[in-house]
């Protein structure tokens, strides 16, 4: 197979998948079959060949599964930031800043001020991704050592997605 120019796979890719973005169910109406009744029978109807979706939520809820969809296990992207910060022994608390923050605590002076340095980084990245940054965080982190503001910056590492599939034999790659 030869390989497509960059156009030529953006017309593919335009022409045979199709995302979905958000499954929306009201609270109400959870637990009950809905998300995977909406996701099979939408599928198919799409008129594309494939129909694709990225998730953190599926990591926890298999619906996407349960309608049929695929699951392709991806190792989570490499953080530069987090290896160095967890090489230092800092154990961070999924959802807890102040547990973060009290292992914090037990740093040497020179450790606590190279991961206020790599905080500040991380914020500053995110502000030139034009990501929503907390900017709060950065001027408190530039003042000084803050161990909340760090503990705080830390707890906004994101969850990687899942990424999932389904293929609609009945149509024709384009």
């Amino acid at each position: 197979m030869r390989r497509k120019n960059p156009k030529e796979y953006a017309k593919f890719v335009s022409n045979n998948f199709t995302r979905i973005a958000r499954v929306i169910i009201h609270p109400k109406y959870r637990s009950i079959g809905l998300g995977v009744k909406l996701v099979k029978e939408t599928m198919p109807l799409v008129g594309t060949r494939y129909v694709e979706t990225l998730a953190v939520m599926a990591r926890y809820n298999p619906f996407f599964e349960k309608a049929g969809m695929k699951r392709v296990d991806t190792p989570p992207p490499r953080d530069e930031i987090l290896e160095r910060i967890e090489a230092m022994g800092i154990k961070i608390v999924p959802g807890s800043w102040r547990k973060t923050a009290s292992s914090l605590k037990k740093l040497p002076t020179a450790q606590l001020k190279e991961v206020k340095a790599l905080c500040i980084r991380r914020l500053e990245r995110l502000r030139e991704m034009k990501v929503k940054s907390r900017s709060d965080l950065l001027r408190r982190l530039r003042k000084g050592v803050d161990l909340e503001a760090i503990a705080k910056t830390l707890m906004m590492i994101p969850k990687p997605a899942v990424y999932l599939y389904w293929e609609n034999l009945t149509i024709n790659q384009v």
